[in-house]
C-alpha cells in the first residue's frame, strides 16, 4: 500500500511539473512575440506561425502559407509605427493557448488576438487577428 501511494504520488509530481514547465515555456514565448510586435519584426514574428496561418488585419482577412502570412504582417508593420505592444491576457486550455494583447501604434490602438495550438512540443500560432 505504501508503495502504491508513494508511486501515486511520484505520477502526481511530475504531471504538475510538466504543467508548470509548459506554462514557464508558454510565458517566455509571449514574452518573444511581444519583443517581435515592439520590433515590428515580422521575421521573428513568424517564426511562431503554424504552417497555414488564419489572418485578419485591416485589408486582409484569408487563411495563408506561412511565409505569405509573414509578407502581410511585414507589409502591416511597414505601415503602422509602433509605440508600444502589451500583452494583457494569456492562457492555456488542454491544446490550445491565446494571447490577447493591445498594440499602439503612433496613429491607432489595435486589439491583438492569437491563437495557438501544439504542434510537437511547441505551440505555434494558428489565427492571428490584429483589429
Amino acid at each position: 500500500m505504501k508503495r502504491c501511494i508513494a508511486l501515486l504520488s511520484f505520477a502526481l509530481f511530475v504531471l504538475v511539473s510538466a504543467q508548470l514547465c509548459d506554462a514557464q515555456s508558454f510565458e517566455n514565448q509571449s514574452a518573444s512575440i511581444a519583443a517581435a510586435f515592439n520590433a515590428r519584426n515580422a521575421t521573428s514574428l513568424s517564426v511562431y506561425f503554424c504552417n497555414s496561418v488564419e489572418l485578419v488585419l485591416p485589408g486582409v482577412d484569408n487563411t495563408y502559407p506561412k511565409a505569405q502570412a509573414r509578407n502581410h504582417v511585414a507589409e502591416f508593420f511597414g505601415k503602422q509605427q509602433t509605440k508600444s505592444f502589451e500583452v494583457l491576457h494569456q492562457g492555456s486550455r488542454a491544446t490550445v493557448s491565446f494571447i490577447v494583447g493591445q498594440l499602439t501604434t503612433i496613429t491607432s490602438s489595435f486589439r491583438v488576438n492569437m491563437l495557438f495550438k501544439k504542434e510537437g512540443n511547441i505551440l505555434k500560432i494558428y489565427q492571428l487577428r490584429i483589429e
